[in-house]
């Protein structure tokens, strides 16, 4: 029984998956049309294999030594100060979480200041994981004028040049 524990311990430290039911290096050319842009390809997606209910829309990168490298998800519109809102978040951070992602950093919601009130475009809560492999995750919610607001997540591969 000790034996199978320690495999399927030294399994999960060395899977090659992301999230949403894609794995870091593979080609995205499958989720949509590639975009070329400068050393890196881009596919924009409102689907994934394992496809969140709130996303709207996906953003897939790939560097063509690295295959997949970063994706990108971005919610629908939310009322910037509705309870589904920072259910939805909370709820997202947990899932990352319970994923294997540790807390590196953690602002608590700005969205009530008068500032950001006033202008319209801030950050509210942030959150920046790492997990086993040293994929950095940051979900963040954001405004989207003095009304409406969305929750955005980026994931990065650890091979991931940042320049991108």
């Amino acid at each position: 029984m000790r034996i199978f524990t320690l495999i399927l311990v030294l399994f999960s430290f060395h899977s090659s998956a992301a999230l949403f039911g894609v794995d870091w290096g593979e080609n995205i050319d499958k989720y949509g049309e590639l975009t070329k842009r400068d050393e890196y390809y881009k596919v924009v997606t409102n689907s994934l294999p394992d496809h969140l209910l709130i996303a709207k829309q996906y953003e897939l990168v790939q560097q063509p030594d690295s295959g997949l490298v970063k994706i990108s998800m971005t919610s629908f519109e939310y009322s910037a100060f509705g309870d589904s809102f920072q259910h939805d978040y909370v709820e997202l951070q947990d899932l990352l979480i319970n994923d294997g992602y540790q807390t590196k950093e953690f602002r608590e919601s700005e969205l009530s200041t008068y500032q950001c009130i006033f202008q319209g475009e801030c950050v509210g809560m942030l959150w920046v994981g790492v997990n086993h492999n040293d994929s950095v995750v940051t979900l963040e919610q954001r405004m989207n004028g003095r009304e409406r607001s969305f929750i955005r997540l980026e994931v990065k591969a650890n091979n991931f040049a940042s320049n991108k």
